[in-house]
């Protein structure tokens, strides 16, 4: 405990939203960026602001010393090339992890008019349901290679991110809210502290059942909302309206809207 009876763990782990469903994580002494460096297609979508896009391409506080950037898809909701191009030639120290595609499009873009090889950088190539467990500076990170939302998407390759240290944090990206996902990952027994996860898992009844069946975290981030004033399909007002009925008996869920909030883990 500190001078003020807060916990050490309390005090020091933190989520911070950045952007569509970017977050910056805090654990301790460990930075960790997730699909943060954004610039979407579709104006619907939050991107970062120019002044955080800046202070995280630039490693200005809180955005310094980050130890790993991860990303979990191509989609220009989740990933924007020249931003994490940049970010990687400003911050060597951090290593930035993904899929093939992604990485792929990090060492050929040509910013400067020659093709480079980036040594922090770290491509995982796994087929649908494969996974990979590593260990980098101490973190426990398992890579999950689980179907995207919707059928158009079968070929995207989107990779969810269980990050242990200290505290377990599920970062799930694009994947499908379904049982063929998550079945076999046996992620009850690891007890997870936050589950990281787009609105449609809330919205949807069968999401929430497979939460509560094959997840079963502490709380629940919610993100990847639209802008509220672009919100023509009513997404934000029916997945509010969904959640309510289950509130009081569901996972505790922090609903993410306003970039800059922060949640403490």
């Amino acid at each position: 405990m500190n001078e003020s009876g807060e916990s050490l763990i309390s005090a020091s782990n933190k989520l911070i939203y950045i952007s569509n469903a970017g977050v910056l994580i805090q654990l301790k002494d460990r930075k960790i960026l997730i699909d943060g460096l954004c610039r979407s297609n579709n104006p619907i979508y939050k991107d970062p602001s120019p002044e955080i896009a800046q202070k995280i391409k630039g490693g200005i506080p809180p955005f310094n010393d980050l130890d790993l950037m991860l990303i979990t898809h191509e989609h220009s909701d989740h990933f924007d090339p020249v931003s994490v191009d940049e970010f990687s030639k400003n911050n060597p120290g951090t290593v930035i992890l993904s899929t093939p595609k992604v990485i792929s499009e990090l060492r050929t873009y040509d910013s400067e008019g020659m093709n480079k090889k980036q040594a922090n950088l770290i491509e995982f190539n796994l087929d649908l349901h494969q996974e990979k467990t590593l260990s980098l500076q101490g973190m426990k990170i398992r890579i999950l290679s689980l179907a995207h939302m919707g059928k158009d998407q079968e070929g995207t390759q989107n990779y969810a991110y269980l990050i242990e240290y200290g505290l377990k944090l599920l970062h799930v990206g694009d994947a499908r809210a379904v049982p063929e996902n998550y079945k076999e990952l046996n992620l009850v027994s690891e007890k997870i502290n936050c589950l990281i996860a787009p609105f449609p898992y809330i919205s949807i009844p069968s999401a929430r059942r497979v939460i509560k069946d094959y997840i079963t975290p502490q709380k629940i981030a919610v993100l990847h909302f639209p802008h509220k004033e672009l919100d023509h399909f009513g997404w934000i007002k029916a997945t509010r309206k969904s959640f309510a009925n289950v509130k009081e008996e569901f996972i505790t869920t922090n609903f993410l809207e306003e970039l800059g909030t922060t949640l403490i883990l």
